[in-house]
């Protein structure tokens, strides 16, 4: 299994009031800077329409999925360009459940560079290929925001090899 050590830094400056403060609190404090070699073994998740624009998604499974278990994906979210603020939402699909870590951010003025891990535990339904999408929320130094989905594969079991298909 593989692990990854956070420096202890905080990724904001504040978060929003109410219960939505403690929700981004939380999932602020969930994204932590990476080490130097935090993007080892990781690989880059596909951004829709090509491209990743101001942000670069990189992942890591744990372990190979199984049907029923729990296994945790880490994430590294990286400003390639100035922004003010990165915020990133994971949504599961058919075939499996995102049980902790849907949501990463708000990070506040990120470095240029500085790649931030997060945490997602995923539970595959059954084996197969399914899919993680990231819809990344990023306002630019400009002040506009930007909205970018992200793709994340995933082969839980046997993949395709354990379905059953009608096709003859």
């Amino acid at each position: 299994m593989l692990a990854l050590a956070g420096c202890g830094e905080r990724a904001t400056d504040r978060a929003p009031a109410g219960k939505a403060a403690a929700r981004g609190a939380a999932a602020a404090r969930a994204a932590r800077p990476a080490t130097p070699a935090a993007d080892q073994d990781m690989v880059a998740a596909v951004a829709a329409g090509g491209g990743g624009g101001l942000v670069a998604l990189r992942f890591r499974l744990a372990q190979r999925p199984v049907a029923g278990q729990p296994v945790d994906m880490d994430v590294m979210v990286t400003a390639v360009s100035p922004v003010n603020r990165i915020r990133v939402l994971f949504q599961g699909g058919d075939g499996f459940e995102i049980r902790a870590g849907q949501e990463l951010g708000p990070i506040q003025r990120p470095e240029v560079g500085r790649g931030f891990v997060h945490r997602i535990t995923l539970v595959p339904r059954r084996d197969g290929i399914f899919q993680v999408s990231a819809v990344a929320l990023v306002e630019q130094a400009s002040g506009e925001e930007l909205a970018r989905t992200y793709s994340i594969p995933i082969i839980a079991g046997a993949g395709l090899g354990g379905v059953a298909t009608a096709a003859h």
